[in-house]
């Protein structure tokens, strides 16, 4: 009798969106997918037949099956559940899945304890028992047995998971810097045992930033060589047995899993910020950015050293030098913190020190005051950067009407289209595989990269089956966050936008899109990808190009006729109309009856031009329009009116920031 065998391995979030650096969240999916993979292949070895995912042409999973050809896989693209037909014991063919689920992790896990912590472990206390308790007790791996109907198996899988059964062990003293809720592996547990905690994680960082041919002395206070707080380890980080996984065994990948992965590639969200401004240096300042570069190296060399382990592959030598800095270096907050560009000459005073600094961000300053030839300043680089999470949409409904088969080969096809829509957006892929996809990128292209995800979506299920393309649909979340804010905050923010924004509330086929800042979130907009006016993602860059004046106007020669002011007049005025408290992130307003919204629109177009000195009004109408078009809500399933009587001011906002991407107070 054919049976059906699901299998899921988690929890994918606790140990993916827990990360504080753009790599840890890279390596801890490529290690959750390569993992999947290991499973999945001991299920196919008893001669199981895959029912999900469709993994033809899949790198990693042909890398762990020892297909090797070209280069090793560089993102994770497993997904943590499978689908498999039996014809024996699913109970027996889930045991071998979890048996080498569990083998390839502790092979992991050895590799790197063995490595980075075994010869240091005489600093600890009982740091292995607590190093074991955390590796053999992390995972939780449910299975569900049952006929062969995928729809049977949802329901199946439904009530497994409200059934939890994985107890985890306790945790005491100090707690992980990644992963909170597990105890730091030096073991010292009272408050008093600070300075050998201490001692211990300094050797720590000394063995793993430095790695000598002798581990360090167990001596109370470790020799100190390098004052730098960065490093595979930084000095104040303190990490769990699994935090620690994540972070070090791209380090040793030949050894951990079999091949050679590269962890210093990946920019942090700093850098990644700056591209876009980086391109602008060399396009209006380029002398002056060089100037700046070699002054600033005379005295924090280690900001080149850096950033130049990132760009393993090419010679820094023939890039320009303000691209090989860390990006730090080109905010004036930054400059004057001593952790975050360290000056390195010990003789030099402090007050020869801070005097440097000052010229430095005077210097600074002048470089970002530089004009291009048509007056347009270089301006500060932004302080934001872009974070998409997108998944697709109700694929039991699809299952309906395409078989498993044709929805395994659509999801494919979306999944090797991903790498090359990202490379197309500037975008740096974390993770693709099924319909879940997780990309970093600058501000500028975010939208348009998560619209062409949406299309690409639609396009791969079409290809597949047209009559059954139009169920198909993708659904996004779009963070645009701080770059001091911690990393795990921004995707918490984004798994919340996707799930319970897009999806659940505006009804899924919907993009949302978060402000967010250290004091707290700025705009919230939702909307269908489509609404009556036309793409919303195009419609939202018309209004951004408006508002920074880089473009025509909608119906006259004359560039940008939008102001800043104009949206934050709208929405206090707007407030006061609907009666409501002040505004807040995500508000929706209702209109007395009998308001002419159209008429108070577009008097207000009429006045800023007015007050701008522009007596030719002709371009009011069609910005009316534009305006009027994103200010009530688009819902799935929900006719979006011409002049809504529902209204909401986040969509401008978005508009405003992707026109001056750069947080203000102002903003919220």
């Amino acid at each position: 009798m054919m049976q059906r065998l699901d299998f899921s391995i988690g929890p994918v979030q606790r140990f993916v969106a827990q990360s504080r650096r753009t790599r840890d969240l890279w390596s801890s999916s490529y290690l959750l997918a390569y993992l999947s993979a290991h499973a999945l292949r001991a299920a196919l070895d008893k001669g199981a037949a895959l029912r999900k995912p469709n993994l033809d042409g899949d790198p990693l999973y042909a890398w762990v099956c020892g297909h090797r050809d070209g280069p090793p896989p560089a993102i994770g693209s497993v997904p943590n559940h499978f689908a498999v037909a039996v014809t024996t014991s699913p109970r027996a063919v889930a045991e071998h899945c979890i048996a080498a689920f569990n083998a390839a992790w502790l092979k992991v896990c050895d590799a790197v304890w063995s490595e980075f912590f075994a010869p240091v472990a005489h600093h600890g206390y009982q740091s292995k028992a607590v190093w074991d308790r955390q590796v053999n007790g992390f995972w939780e791996i449910q299975w569900t047995a049952g006929d062969d109907d995928p729809l049977v198996a949802g329901l199946q899988r439904n009530r497994r998971k409200q059934w939890q059964a994985h107890l985890a062990a306790a945790e005491l003293g100090s707690k992980c810097s990644m992963m909170y809720d597990y105890q730091e592996l030096s073991g010292y547990i009272p408050i008093t045992k600070g300075p050998k905690r201490s001692n211990y994680w300094e050797a720590v960082y000394q063995w793993v930033n430095h790695r000598e041919s002798n581990p360090p002395a167990a001596t109370e206070k470790p020799a100190t060589r390098d004052k730098s707080e960065w490093g595979d380890i930084r000095r104040d980080e303190r990490l769990c047995a699994v935090a620690a996984v994540k972070r070090l065994f791209p380090l040793i990948g030949e050894k951990a899993i079999g091949w050679r992965v590269e962890p210093s590639r990946w920019l942090s969200t700093v850098d990644i910020a700056a591209q876009p401004w980086l391109s602008r240096v060399a396009a209006i300042a380029p002398i002056e950015a060089a100037a700046f570069c070699k002054d600033l190296l005379k005295h924090a060399p280690g900001a080149r050293r850096r950033l130049r382990a990132r760009l393993a592959g090419n010679d820094p030598d023939t890039r320009p030098l303000w691209e090989c800095l860390d990006a730090n270096c080109f905010h004036s907050d930054s400059l004057e913190d001593e952790k975050m560009v360290e000056f390195s000459d010990d003789k030099t005073t402090k007050p020869e020190k801070k005097r440097h600094r000052q010229a430095l961000k005077q210097q600074l300053l002048e470089l970002i005051e530089k004009q291009a030839p048509n007056g347009e300043k270089l301006g500060p680089p932004p302080n934001a950067y872009a974070v998409i999470l997108a998944d697709g949409d109700r694929l039991g409904e699809l299952a309906k009407t395409m078989s498993a088969e044709e929805i395994g080969a659509a999801l494919n096809r979306f999944t090797r289209k991903v790498p090359e829509i990202a490379n197309d957006y500037g975008a740096l892929p974390i993770y693709a595989g099924g319909d879940d996809v997780l990309l970093l990128l600058p501000v500028p292209r975010a939208l348009g990269c998560a619209a062409a995800l949406a299309d690409k979506y639609r396009s791969a299920f079409a290809e597949t089956n047209p009559d059954a393309a139009a169920k198909a649909t993708l659904s996004a979340a779009v963070v645009f966050g701080h770059i001091r804010l911690p990393l795990t905050m921004v995707l918490d923010e984004a798994h919340w936008l996707l799930d319970d924004i897009a999806k659940k509330e505006n009804g899924r086929n919907s993009l949302a899109v978060s402000l967010f800042k250290s004091g707290g979130r700025r705009a919230l907009w939702t909307s269908t990808w489509q609404r009556s006016t036309g793409p919303a993602v195009t419609g939202i860059e018309q209004l951004a190009a408006c508002l920074r004046g880089d473009s025509p106007s909608l119906a006259t020669d004359r560039p940008g006729e939008l102001s800043t002011s104009l949206l934050f007049r709208l929405r206090e005025t707007l407030s006061v109309l609907g009666d409501g408290p002040s505004w807040t992130p995500g508000q929706w307003i209702e209109l007395p009856p009998g308001t002419d919204l159209r008429g108070f629109l577009h008097a207000e177009i009429v006045r800023g031009l007015a007050c701008r000195g522009e007596s030719d009004h002709q371009g009011a109408a069609p910005l009316t329009d534009l305006i009027l078009g994103h200010l009530g809500p688009a819902r799935a399933g929900q006719a979006d009116p011409e002049v809504p009587t529902t209204i909401g001011m986040d969509g401008l906002l978005v508009a405003r920031f992707l026109a001056y991407p750069k947080f203000q107070e102002d903003v919220g």
